[in-house]
């Protein structure tokens, strides 16, 4: 996630995954979401959700907010 600004949530699906790992992926974003370390957007019913990092390292300038309702 730090390469790009925002990820497509059904991306982080796309590949071939197992029950378990798709799970845990879920579960991880749920927590990092949780802990404000991503935001979740949505601009609207139906519309693509995205994910992006809400902090950055030490020393870097927080992420800026991209615009849609947060979920």
């Amino acid at each position: 996630m730090r390469a790009r600004p925002a990820i497509a949530f059904d991306e982080l699906f796309a590949s071939d995954r197992t029950r378990a790992d798709v799970i845990v992926t879920f579960l991880a974003l749920l927590e990092m979401t949780r802990l404000k370390m991503t935001r979740i957007t949505q601009e609207g019913a139906y519309a693509p959700i995205y994910i992006e990092l809400s902090v950055r390292d030490e020393g870097e300038e927080p992420l800026g907010s991209t615009e849609g309702e947060e979920v």
